[in-house]
């Protein structure tokens, strides 16, 4: 029996270790370190949410479908994730419009008051529905 609790101790330790160990490589990362402490997740969500900060800014569409395909892995139903999902299949070169759409009509569903997620839909619905860019006139 003491063997067992000798086991599960260092089992406990070690995990901590781990994590504890993986906290200070996020907060080696982080620009803003108050906001690893602010928010209860730790250094690792601040550090996460700083590179989707980034590929949002940077405007590459795969970029930013890659990284929230991978934050996505562990939240799912996260309604702006999924809008931000939504925005990069929607830009890019080839647009695709449809999965885009379900995954903006899944986001509203999931959070329909969520400010964010009416702000992304109102901005991609107006990107859409809004006048066609005027072409230079072809010369002769």
């Amino acid at each position: 029996m003491k063997s067992f609790l000798v086991l599960v101790a260092g089992l406990l330790i070690g995990v901590g270790l781990f994590r504890l160990g993986s906290e200070i490589a996020a907060f080696q990362t982080v620009d803003q370190v108050a906001a690893g402490w602010r928010n209860g997740d730790g250094m690792g969500a601040a550090a996460r949410a700083q590179d989707m900060r980034y590929a949002v800014a940077s405007g590459d569409p795969r970029q930013m479908e890659r990284m929230t395909q991978d934050q996505l892995q562990s939240a799912p139903f996260d309604p702006v994730l999924l809008s931000l999902l939504a925005v990069a299949r929607m830009s890019g070169k080839t647009p695709d419009l449809v999965t885009g759409a379900g995954l903006l009509d899944q986001a509203v569903a999931i959070a329909p008051r969520d400010r964010r997620v009416r702000e992304i839909r109102k901005a991609i619905q107006d990107g859409l529905q809004g006048p066609p860019p005027t072409l230079p006139p072809l010369a002769e």
